[in-house]
């Protein structure tokens, strides 16, 4: 789908994303500090939609054990050739290809923590059920679920110089369509 074809187009430039600039550097102490609070040293932690690595270079000190995963092939080769690169792969038990909709390979009660932030959650469209219950069933009893989601305020205040350029570019239909749905939907807004 169009996610998966975005991310594996954007390949090196998603372990930038949330250092290039401000914005970005606010959300990964965000992250950050959301993360220090609640993995202990001793925790197994499940990390989907891990892209790039940005965040699972910053998962891998924090916790016991790490299974690092995202949906696209290109971003997790990325990701495991920057782990090497840092000296942190022998650290992480297991690089996988999983889509958040369909976690039924894992066993239940598997994770002391299961991470899913970015934008996995706002791709999921009609199958939310299907994500947080694989989610939850995934995470031990007890354990914790750190999930984060793209509000459609913020990507409109983070972009609003762009708004009238997109406009022009695309039309209003498909402006219209994109903060109807929040979907570049290459049928409705080019890509």
């Amino acid at each position: 789908g169009i996610p998966l074809e975005f991310y594996e187009r954007l390949a090196e430039g998603e372990w930038t994303r949330l250092t290039d600039s401000r914005m970005g550097q606010l959300l990964l102490h965000n992250h950050l500090d959301v993360f220090r609070t609640h993995i202990k040293r001793a925790d197994s932690v499940l990390e989907l939609g891990a892209g790039a690595g940005r965040l699972t270079k910053e998962l891998v000190p924090l916790c016991g054990s790490l299974v690092t995963s995202d949906l696209s092939p290109v971003q997790l080769e990325i990701n495991r050739r920057k782990m090497e690169e840092l000296g942190l792969s022998s650290r992480i038990r297991d690089f996988r290809i999983l889509d958040v909709t369909n976690l039924n390979e894992l066993p239940r009660a598997s994770f002391d923590i299961v991470v899913c932030t970015g934008g996995v959650l706002n791709y999921v469209h009609d199958k939310e059920k299907e994500a947080i219950g694989g989610i939850l069933r995934v995470t031990r009893p007890g354990g914790t679920a750190i999930l984060g989601v793209m509000s459609l305020i913020g990507t409109v205040l983070r972009f609003a110089k762009g708004i009238r350029n997109e406009k022009e570019r695309y039309g209003l239909g498909a402006m219209q369509w994109l903060l109807d749905t929040g979907i570049p939907d290459a049928a409705c807004y080019p890509v």
